[in-house]
């Protein structure tokens, strides 16, 4: 049963490769993506050798859903969480390495090796262009998240009206995020990096978060029942990011979560006691 699973692990990992090599047209990711579905083929066969188990079969929906995970956020992600299991096949693999000898022992020790260096390097040689501006994404996306979350909430607890509040929220974001655009324009130039492609990933995170966190104010007329709605929308985009990143460079998820979780809603917590003050002390009401 161990080498069964062994040998269908490998050859579904083949298929998926080769399925995502038919998706891209770079000519150098499609040699990459080809070693990379070779490797596990080779590997594929290895084990099926020593299993008693002749045909294999992959689940066509579990290669549909790397297909769709590459449409929508790229294949370095897609690869990542593909090979993000490969720890814990290394450390079997090592444990089984210990039962065979002669030229098997051989073999699997450079499949081991395969699995350590090759596919991990390989997979950082693919140059994708979302993946190069990350950092100008994750700037753009985190300073919305932490600005307007913060605007909204003083603004919800001064004013109550989710009409001006929604309007208000909406002027500042858009504002904010070409003030942040043209900021990183003039930080590309300056470190000698593309300078409109910084500035159009930095703007457009920023702007897409500010229209998600404001939606919820044009939809409802109660303004606290939006905030939660709004607060809602930036923990899932908080979630999601923090598991993107975590996947993408190999770091730990509930880390990355709790620092952009306590950054965000940290500083909305603030500002939503700031506004109630406001509105207490100087009498706001609209």
């Amino acid at each position: 049963m161990e080498i069964e699973k062994f040998a269908q692990d490998e050859l579904k990992d083949f298929i998926i490769y080769s399925e995502l090599n038919k998706m891209v047209k770079d000519k150098k990711t499609k040699k990459i993506l080809e070693k990379l579905a070779n490797h596990e083929f080779s590997h594929y066969k290895f084990w099926s050798k020593l299993s008693t188990k002749k045909q294999y079969s992959v689940s066509k929906i579990e290669v549909l859903f790397f297909k769709v995970m590459m449409l929508i956020f790229g294949l370095t992600f897609t690869l990542k969480l593909l090979e993000n299991h490969e720890k814990d096949v290394i450390k079997t693999y090592k444990e089984y390495l210990k039962r065979v000898k002669g030229s098997k022992s051989t073999e699997l020790e450079k499949i081991i090796k395969e699995e350590e260096f090759h596919e991990a390097n390989l997979i950082d040689m693919i140059k994708e262009e979302r993946v190069t501006y990350l950092g100008a994404s994750i700037l753009g996306l985190n300073d919305s998240l932490v600005e307007i979350t913060g605007v909204l909430a003083g603004l919800t607890a001064a004013l109550q009206n989710s009409f001006i509040v929604a309007i208000s929220a909406l002027i500042t974001g858009i504002a904010a995020s070409m003030s942040m655009a043209a900021s990183s324009y003039l930080q590309a130039k300056a470190e000698n990096k593309n300078p409109k492609k910084t500035a159009y990933y930095t703007g457009i995170y920023y702007i897409s978060v500010v229209l998600f966190l404001v939606l919820p104010y044009f939809l409802l007329s109660n303004v606290y029942f939006a905030f939660l709605f709004s607060i809602f929308i930036a923990i899932s985009i908080v979630s999601f990011t923090s598991f993107y990143i975590a996947v993408l460079f190999e770091r730990e998820y509930k880390k990355e979560l709790m620092e952009m979780f306590t950054l965000s809603l940290g500083i909305a917590l603030i500002t939503f006691i700031i506004g109630i003050l406001a509105r207490t002390f100087l009498k706001i009401e609209i």
